[in-house]
């Protein structure tokens, strides 16, 4: 005889070991399915973070770009040998501001790309560091208010030092004499003499040790001089636009003389202008708003 109650407990047992195997395999399905969510999750905001890193540096090339612009096909030399004075040449914090909203290259550089959507864009003024300095045709010590400074320059890089006698009234500027002083604390010693008579628009200079004579005008950054190649003139680059400077500065003088100056720094009677923008970005991506901020190196190989 059967007996009915092994039977039904039978099947009781495989009926609770098919509730246990749906319940694992729901279990499973719903694990998979979130993990899945989230690895969709995290692709789309890595996407996005790379994204908005191609826009920011399409923004950086824009912005280059119209700095580039600004100085013109002769770059900083042909911006300071216009009649313009650098600061009508160059843009201040508030017009990179107007330019960063407004200016239409920039704009269609912004809106070229249907990855991210940039919905603000500002310039952070407060971290904005590395103010490019610039002074030109300015006459020492005429154009000095009070006393005259001692130290003309005061800063991290030189990119163009350039003097001349005082074409309106020239006179003897013998032993007028220049120190530039490097990071490391070792100097560079500039002495002009004049030529003396017969020769009131020309200077003899030493530079390091280098000598040139009969000259209207020199620059100690890229060795040019007025007359160009002179009878008797060695390298008067002794400036390296790449290396870093603590600060020009005048130790004797003797008549006035005329010069321009242009670097990374504080600059006497210059004026003072952005060499590095810091822009705020917000972003508009895959449901989520990000925050960035990207430091631009406006002028980059172009001073």
């Amino acid at each position: 005889m059967v007996r009915t109650d092994s039977r039904d407990r039978g099947q009781m047992i495989l009926i609770g070991g098919i509730v246990i195997a749906f319940v694992i395999l729901a279990t499973i399905v719903a694990f998979n399915g979130l993990v899945h969510t989230e690895e969709l999750s995290s692709s789309s905001t890595g996407q996005s973070a790379t994204d908005a890193e191609v826009a920011e540096y399409e923004v950086e090339q824009a912005l280059q770009e119209i700095a580039k612009e600004d100085l013109g096909p002769d770059g900083l030399a042909g911006a300071i040998d216009s009649e313009d004075d650098i600061d009508e040449i160059l843009r201040d914090e508030g017009e990179w501001e107007e330019t960063l909203n407004n200016h239409q290259k920039l704009y269609n550089t912004i809106t070229s790309s249907e990855r991210v959507e940039i919905t603000h864009a500002t310039l952070d003024t407060d971290a904005t560091e590395g103010d490019l300095g610039a002074v030109t045709d300015i006459t020492y010590p005429q154009d000095f208010t009070g006393n005259p400074e001692e130290i003309l320059y005061d800063g991290e890089r030189i990119f163009y030092f350039k003097i001349g006698l005082d074409e309106s009234s020239p006179q003897s500027v013998d032993g007028t004499t220049f120190e530039v002083e490097k990071s490391d604390g070792t100097t560079i010693e500039i002495e002009m003499e004049h030529d003396g008579p017969g020769h009131s628009d020309t200077f003899n200079v030493t530079a390091d040790g280098n000598d040139c004579s009969d000259i209207k005008e020199v620059n100690f950054v890229s060795g040019e001089t007025d007359p160009v190649n002179p009878s008797d003139c060695e390298d008067m680059a002794v400036i390296d636009p790449d290396e870093e400077y603590e600060e020009i500065r005048i130790t004797d003088r003797n008549g006035q003389i005329e010069y321009d100056l242009v670097g990374i720094g504080e600059i006497e009677e210059g004026e003072e202008l952005p060499a590095t923008l810091h822009v705020v970005y917000t972003y508009e991506s895959n449901d989520a708003v990000i925050n960035r901020t990207s430091t631009v190196d406006l002028y980059g190989g172009s001073l």
